[in-house]
């Protein structure tokens, strides 16, 4: 299964690129002891910088103005309360360069009465626009648009991006000081008018969707302007190149002279209904209901109930060729999941988490484990104090007992942006299927955050409890990242003991695979990942917009403390003024392989030995811009591989009719050629995807995947109906078939399709 990272920010910023290597490299070395005085060293260390520490952050006020009469969304903003309102302008080009007074213009303006926010926005505009698409929530930060940004509690650790295309098309997300989630869903209006110089969108936003304290009248602000056409990106409250624009720790203040006092419970229904058929055999029922509540108890809580859901809708995982030899991990695409996933799931690193959603209601081959029921309570005991508690059931299938699993979390915010964090899992097994009862875990990590974002410190342990197996049963972390403009540095350490187990997350390189034998080895491990990065940003008047050159290395230990791996990188990345990326870098490995071990697929092979191998490689990446209509990315890479060589190559075309369809074609080939008797071997990836956006409300999508190295072919068709605000009618149908054994025109067990028509209701109570 492949781990992504969350969706993009902004994606002409190098610092999120490397921070998505920090989260799926971080793992890293340190016998329990050692790294145990490494966390006080680091503590130690924050101590002293917190002594030290200034708020030099530029922070801009604006006020909501109170109205009486409640505003028409037209996208015209021509009643009286809209002219008699504050106008704010001046935003900061915040990308390629921070330059102030951003040409072009932008101004808005801010209403409230005792139920909803008002935004008017005005966007002048030169260039035609750019939209990807018109799915909501979907490429937001590709196409021309504008984002407000909130932190009703000015804790700088958790907010809402509220934001809109510039043809209207919807977006909202979760902010964290780490993370933007876009599948939370709301229910607020906007609508956008073009006009001869740009257009403008008028927002409605109730107060009810948001969580805050009606005591505190001052909210953070800042928003942000995607400018796609001219690839740039420009915002209210100035933040610093080497940050994302939505950086919650650099909005401004919006002020209200009072706040309403909300009900002490507002309540949403989702009831679906959906038909299915399945062949060649029906394992689920041909008809199945269920229903998603969501509650506000007062304006601080969500309590999230769940009965019977179904994800037949959700996208299909991207499948990937894996030459590695550890497992890996699809990300989690289920909306249920992944709102307020950083409560729960932003324990641990990339590589190894103690909770990872998609052990509910997945096994690891991807099919559903039908789920009875769940809740989930989330939110603020107080301004600095996060909540979460999550219990889920599922049933018992052929394979598997039922089991429920539990989750607790707090987060405790300290001094600016730092924070505590603690949570408990709980995995217990409902049957006699296994004798492995239950499985748990606790974990307590502390993240630090200088004000001005510069520093990140983090430092961390976890333990698993599990029958028999109460030693080496630790995981333990730290680690720190320094970002300045033009230097970028990362230190990152971790150890995992042998018995760390994870029921309800995973942990990457714990099972060894042994070809001899045919088995799997848990071995425990120490790693640790070091990166420098030096950035140059270029005049507005050159074709670059920023160069730059890093060197990185990972090494993997032993539980012993002998060597099991490394990787060392050093290359360089190029971005242009017209969105164009390039990157080139030169690659060596080192491999103490532990057991023997087979990448192809020829019986006859032999196996590699358990030895040590090294060898080198080069790697080569370019990219044209996205807000091209025809855009493509070629990626390769050439070199040794344990005792032979290895071509890897992955092309992607992608072409967009706007706004009515877009067309992408992606293809990977992998050539492996070892030492004459040890086997050569071709691996392919082709994916296809289609998608037509008939209306705001209508789509039709369409996916083809094939992965040779598992011998599947995908087909899956999606139409989907929007026929009133977070409502939906699907007809959603799945192909599958297994291609070593599949031939046409015979009826057997290597293919299997289903046909879903589902319907869900978003009730307001």
């Amino acid at each position: 299964m492949n781990l992504e990272g969350s969706k993009q920010q902004d994606l002409q910023n190098s610092k999120l690129k490397k921070l998505k290597i920090l989260s799926k490299m971080s793992a890293q070395s340190g016998h329990f002891y050692s790294t145990k005085w490494l966390v006080i060293i680091f503590q130690l260390a924050i101590y002293g910088m917190l002594t030290a520490q200034k708020d030099s952050i530029e922070r801009r006020n604006c006020q909501a103005t109170f109205i009486h009469n409640e505003i028409k969304i037209d996208g015209k903003l021509d009643e009286s309360e809209w002219q008699d309102a504050t106008v704010y302008t001046d935003f900061y080009q915040k990308y390629p360069l921070v330059i102030p007074k951003a040409n072009p213009n932008t101004t808005f303006k801010i209403l409230y009465d005792h139920s909803n926010i008002y935004i008017g926005i005005n966007c002048t505009q030169k260039h035609k626009n750019v939209i990807q698409t018109l799915k909501r929530d979907q490429d937001f930060f590709d196409s021309d648009g504008i984002s407000i940004l909130f932190d009703p509690y000015q804790n700088k650790s958790a907010g809402y991006l509220i934001g809109c295309s510039s043809t209207g098309v919807q977006s909202e997300a979760i902010l964290t000081s780490m993370s933007l989630t876009f599948e939370w869903d709301a229910k607020w209006t906007v609508k956008t008018e073009q006009h001869d110089s740009g257009w403008i969108a008028e927002f409605k936003i109730p107060f009810k969707i948001l969580k805050f304290n009606t005591k505190n009248v001052n909210w953070g602000i800042n928003f942000v302007r995607n400018l796609s056409g001219i690839s740039q990106f420009h915002v209210w409250n100035k933040v610093p190149l080497q940050f994302e624009g939505t950086d919650i720790g650099y909005l401004g203040n919006l002020e209200f002279k009072e706040l309403p006092k909300s009900k002490k419970t507002q309540s949403n229904i989702i009831p679906y209904i959906k038909g299915l058929y399945e062949y060649p055999t029906q394992e689920g029922k041909a008809i199945s209901v269920g229903i998603q509540t969501k509650h506000s108890i007062g304006t601080n809580f969500n309590l999230d109930l769940t009965a019977n859901p179904d994800f037949s809708q959700t996208e299909l995982d991207q499948q990937t060729t894996n030459l590695s030899r550890f497992s890996i991990f699809f990300p989690e695409n289920r909306t249920f999941f992944i709102d307020n996933s950083d409560l729960f799931g932003s324990y641990g690193t990339g590589s190894i988490k103690p909770f990872f959603s998609r052990t509910i209601g997945l096994d690891r081959n991807g099919r559903t484990i039908p789920i009875i029921a769940g809740a989930r309570l989330t939110g603020n005991i107080n301004p600095k104090l996060r909540l979460g508690l999550l219990n889920m059931t599922t049933a018992k299938t052929k394979n598997t007992d039922a089991a429920n699993y539990s989750a607790a979390t707090l987060y405790q915010n300290l001094w600016s942006r730092s924070r505590v964090k603690a949570i408990f899992l709980n995995k217990q097994n409902i049957g006699d299927k296994s004798e492995d009862k239950y499985g748990r875990n606790a974990a307590l990590e502390f993240t630090y955050i200088n004000k001005d974002g510069s520093i990140l410190v983090w430092s961390g342990l976890s333990n698993s409890f599990k029958k028999y197996y109460n030693h080496n049963n630790y995981f333990l972390l730290s680690g720190i990242v320094y970002n300045s403009k033009h230097i970028e540095a990362i230190f990152d350490i971790s150890s995992v003991g042998t018995n760390y187990y994870t029921d309800m997350g995973y942990v990457l390189r714990i099972d060894n695979y042994d070809a001899e034998r045919d088995s799997v080895i848990r071995r425990g491990f120490h790693q640790n990942f070091q990166n420098i990065t030096y950035k140059k940003y270029y005049s507005e008047a050159s074709k670059f917009n920023l160069a730059g050159i890093y060197a990185e290395n990972f090494i993997v230990f032993n539980p012993d403390f002998s060597f099991n791996e490394r990787r060392t990188e050093t290359g360089i990345f190029l971005e242009m003024k017209n969105g164009n990326t390039s990157n080139l870098s030169l690659n060596n490995e080192a491999v103490n392989l532990p057991y023997p071990f087979k990448f192809v697929n020829d019986e006859q092979s032999k196996n590699l030995e358990a030895k040590n191998y090294n060898f080198s490689y080069i790697d080569f990446e370019y990219s044209s811009s996205n807000r091209n209509k025809f855009n493509y990315n070629v990626e390769m890479s050439y070199g040794g591989f344990y005792n032979g060589t290895k071509l890897s190559t992955n092309i992607g075309i992608n072409y967009r009719i706007q706004p009515k369809a877009n067309f992408g074609i992606s293809y990977n080939l992998d050539l492996i050629k070892l030492k004459e008797g040890y086997g050569e071997d071709q691996f392919n990836r082709l994916a296809i995807k289609a998608e037509f956006f008939l209306s705001k409300k209508l789509f039709f999508t369409n996916f083809i995947q094939y992965l040779d190295q598992q011998n599947r072919f995908t087909f899956n068709s999606k139409l989907q109906w929007n026929f009133a605000p977070l409502s939906d009618v699907f007809l959603v149908f799945v192909d599958d078939y297994n291609t070593s054994r599949f031939r046409f025109g015979e009826q057997n067990q290597a293919r299997n399709y289903s046909i879903a028509l589902k319907l869900n209701y978003w009730l307001d109570l």
